[in-house]
């Protein structure tokens, strides 16, 4: 069962009592949101996020035949009712008390939902990335913006023999993963125009403190 209502923003128990239209008290409503209940709709909301991807078509470009599997990351986050702050704590100060953040993987090549998970607000995406590289298998790649930039993750992903691929951060330094000497990405590519080995670029040291 899942009770929701649109104009509410932050529904309250009598508010979800009336939209379920039946007599039901609000101390019995509220006895029901249990551990067990949680677990079932977050099974509900996999079934249709799967259910709906199972409508889109598997694609199989050229450039991606070398990975056996491709991940795209993502989050989306909203603020929920500031009670809740020691369950899903917000940034605080100027920002919300209280913020759910949904984080959802899609593994594009097969059209399907890989993995999700449910996280409170504050927990920045970089630091989730801490759960990936023991998702990833051999020959797999992974696909996150900037917000996921990590240097230990990328280190553990390439050490899983998967890939990884995201935006450059300013003032990192890149280094040859066989010898460990730094890089000039610019000069490098200048230099070779053909595509580069996919296994040349895996190690990334330096200045961001993370």
């Amino acid at each position: 069962m899942t009770i929701g209502q649109f104009g509410m923003k932050h529904p309250s128990l009598a508010g979800m009592v009336a939209a379920l239209g039946t007599e039901l008290s609000r101390v019995a409503l509220h006895q029901r949101f249990t551990a067990p209940a949680v677990a079932f709709l977050q099974r509900c909301l996999r079934f249709v996020l799967r259910q709906r991807f199972a409508r889109v078509a598997r694609l199989q470009p050229r450039a991606l035949r070398s990975f056996r599997r491709v991940y795209i990351a993502d989050s989306s986050s909203w603020d929920v009712a500031a009670k809740l702050r020691h369950v899903l704590p917000g940034s605080g100060g100027g920002a919300s008390e209280a913020n759910c953040k949904v984080q959802v993987t899609y593994e594009y090549k097969a059209a399907a939902l890989a993995f999700l998970d449910v996280t409170p607000g504050i927990l920045p995406d970089n630091r989730y990335t801490n759960h990936l590289p023991a998702r990833l298998g051999q020959d797999d790649l992974l696909l996150v913006d900037q917000g996921y930039f990590k240097l230990t993750t990328f280190q553990a992903i390439a050490a899983r023999g998967a890939f990884f691929l995201t935006r450059f951060i300013v003032h990192t330094t890149l280094r040859a993963a066989e010898t460990g000497a730094a890089l000039d990405l610019k000069t490098l590519l200048r230099r070779n125009p053909t595509q580069p080995n996919r296994r040349s670029f895996v190690c990334f040291w330096g200045v961001p403190p993370w």
